[in-house]
């Protein structure tokens, strides 16, 4: 895997795919883990798609758009993900604001 773009891609699509052993392959902070990994069980259905991935040296920032079901009710949210990656891992993350809120119980 080679740069903060290709780490970003990994990380989306194992949350899409609710592969949680990619996820704690590619994460070397335990508070984006955790993150990842309750946002990813959160859902059914869930897709994830980039709009855009922007990377300057360490860090990628993301817009994504977001389709899942919640409890049996369809949902859209979009918004922006910020990684830092260093040796291949997420050691950083910043989420703006645009998830629906019940993503972030």
């Amino acid at each position: 895997m080679e740069g903060p773009k290709a780490v970003a891609s990994a990380v989306f699509a194992a949350m899409e795919a609710t592969d949680l052993d990619a996820l704690g392959q590619l994460a070397a902070d335990d508070r984006f883990l955790e993150a990842a990994t309750r946002f990813a069980t959160r859902f059914t259905d869930l897709r994830l798609t980039p709009r855009w991935l922007i990377a300057e040296g360490d860090l990628v920032a993301a817009w994504l758009d977001l389709e899942a079901m919640v409890n049996t009710e369809p949902i859209r949210a979009s918004a922006m993900y910020a990684l830092r990656v260093i040796d291949g891992r997420v050691v950083d993350y910043w989420l703006a604001q645009g998830w629906p809120p019940v993503a972030l119980t």
